[in-house]
Protein backbone atom coordinates (compact mmCIF):
# COMPACT_ATOMS: atom_id res chain seq x y z
CA UNK A 1 0.00 0.00 0.00
CA UNK A 2 1.40 3.39 -0.94
CA UNK A 3 -1.00 5.63 0.95
CA UNK A 4 -4.07 5.22 3.12
CA UNK A 5 -7.12 7.43 2.87
CA UNK A 6 -6.66 10.75 4.79
CA UNK A 7 -2.89 10.21 5.10
CA UNK A 8 -0.30 12.97 4.63
CA UNK A 9 1.41 12.55 1.24
CA UNK A 10 5.11 13.52 1.39
CA UNK A 11 6.08 12.62 -2.19
CA UNK A 12 4.70 12.31 -5.69
CA UNK A 13 5.51 9.37 -7.95
CA UNK A 14 6.40 8.98 -11.60
CA UNK A 15 5.34 5.39 -12.23
CA UNK A 16 7.23 3.81 -15.13
CA UNK A 17 5.93 0.25 -14.85
CA UNK A 18 3.25 -1.65 -12.95
CA UNK A 19 -0.41 -1.63 -12.01
CA UNK A 20 -1.89 0.68 -9.38
CA UNK A 21 -5.23 0.41 -7.64
CA UNK A 22 -7.23 3.31 -6.25
CA UNK A 23 -9.68 2.31 -3.55
CA UNK A 24 -12.00 3.68 -0.90
CA UNK A 25 -12.86 2.40 2.55
CA UNK A 26 -15.92 0.23 2.56
CA UNK A 27 -17.76 -0.19 5.86
CA UNK A 28 -19.68 -3.22 4.66
CA UNK A 29 -16.53 -4.97 3.54
CA UNK A 30 -14.90 -4.16 6.91
CA UNK A 31 -17.52 -6.37 8.50
CA UNK A 32 -16.32 -9.25 6.32
CA UNK A 33 -12.61 -8.70 6.99
CA UNK A 34 -11.78 -6.57 3.94
CA UNK A 35 -11.55 -2.84 4.40
CA UNK A 36 -11.44 -1.37 0.91
CA UNK A 37 -13.03 -1.57 -2.50
CA UNK A 38 -10.89 -0.93 -5.59
CA UNK A 39 -12.69 1.54 -7.82
CA UNK A 40 -10.05 1.98 -10.50
CA UNK A 41 -6.94 0.25 -11.82
CA UNK A 42 -4.30 1.98 -13.94
CA UNK A 43 -1.38 0.38 -15.71
CA UNK A 44 1.83 1.76 -17.14
CA UNK A 45 3.38 5.22 -17.08
CA UNK A 46 1.63 7.78 -14.90
CA UNK A 47 2.08 10.54 -12.37
CA UNK A 48 0.31 10.17 -9.03
CA UNK A 49 -0.06 12.22 -5.85
CA UNK A 50 1.09 15.46 -7.49
CA UNK A 51 -2.05 17.35 -6.40
CA UNK A 52 -1.66 16.21 -2.79
CA UNK A 53 2.00 17.18 -2.64
CA UNK A 54 1.81 20.55 -4.41
CA UNK A 55 -1.31 21.69 -2.55
CA UNK A 56 -0.44 20.09 0.83
CA UNK A 57 -3.56 17.93 0.88
CA UNK A 58 -4.21 14.56 2.48
CA UNK A 59 -4.87 11.54 0.31
CA UNK A 60 -8.53 11.09 -0.62
CA UNK A 61 -8.12 7.48 -1.69
CA UNK A 62 -6.18 4.37 -0.82
CA UNK A 63 -3.32 4.09 -3.32
CA UNK A 64 -1.89 0.60 -3.73
CA UNK A 65 0.49 -1.29 -5.96
CA UNK A 66 -1.33 -4.32 -7.35
CA UNK A 67 1.97 -5.79 -8.54
CA UNK A 68 5.61 -4.75 -8.33
CA UNK A 69 6.04 -1.23 -9.66
CA UNK A 70 8.99 0.79 -10.86
CA UNK A 71 8.87 4.47 -9.96
CA UNK A 72 10.76 7.66 -9.29
CA UNK A 73 9.69 9.99 -6.49
CA UNK A 74 10.06 13.69 -5.71
CA UNK A 75 9.52 14.83 -2.14
CA UNK A 76 7.35 17.74 -1.08
CA UNK A 77 10.39 19.31 0.58
CA UNK A 78 12.35 19.25 -2.72
CA UNK A 79 9.45 20.78 -4.63
CA UNK A 80 9.02 23.57 -2.08
CA UNK A 81 12.72 24.29 -1.44
CA UNK A 82 14.14 23.84 -4.93
CA UNK A 83 11.52 23.92 -7.67
CA UNK A 84 9.22 26.61 -6.25
CA UNK A 85 12.22 28.68 -5.16
CA UNK A 86 13.84 28.55 -8.59
CA UNK A 87 10.60 28.89 -10.59
CA UNK A 88 8.49 30.99 -8.22
CA UNK A 89 6.67 32.67 -11.11
CA UNK A 90 5.07 29.28 -11.96
CA UNK A 91 4.12 28.24 -8.43
CA UNK A 92 0.54 29.56 -8.63
CA UNK A 93 0.03 28.06 -12.07
CA UNK A 94 1.29 24.66 -10.92
CA UNK A 95 -0.91 24.70 -7.82
CA UNK A 96 -4.03 25.50 -9.82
Amino acid sequence: MLYEEDQEVPEMYFITKGILGFAVNSFFQKMGGLFYKIGRKQEGRQLICDHYVVNKKKSKFIHMALEDIEALAITRKYIENVIFTKYSEYEGEIKS
